[in-house]
């Protein structure tokens, strides 16, 4: 098992459209690739960063999901 985590800054003036960007990524679309193991997001306490934590069976499995035009698509909308 592998264990991916990103954190994301959420600026007060994008949050409103980031955070179900987010939130879409991980409980819609990682969920149905090959080997997403699960996800959680968890937000800080003044709701200024949300970290990203999923499990991928391996290594191999992540990253050709990484390398997906659905990943860069959805991921380059929120970074």
């Amino acid at each position: 098992m592998i264990t991916y985590t990103k954190t994301y800054t959420l600026h007060p003036e994008q949050k409103a459209l980031v955070l179900p960007k987010l939130c879409r990524l991980y409980t819609e679309v990682f969920p149905v690739q090959t080997g997403h193991l699960g996800s959680q997001l968890v937000l800080n306490a003044d709701g200024t960063e949300i970290t990203a934590i999923s499990n991928w069976e391996d290594e191999e499995k992540l990253v050709a999901f990484q390398q997906s035009d659905l990943f860069q698509d959805v991921d380059y909308q929120v970074a």
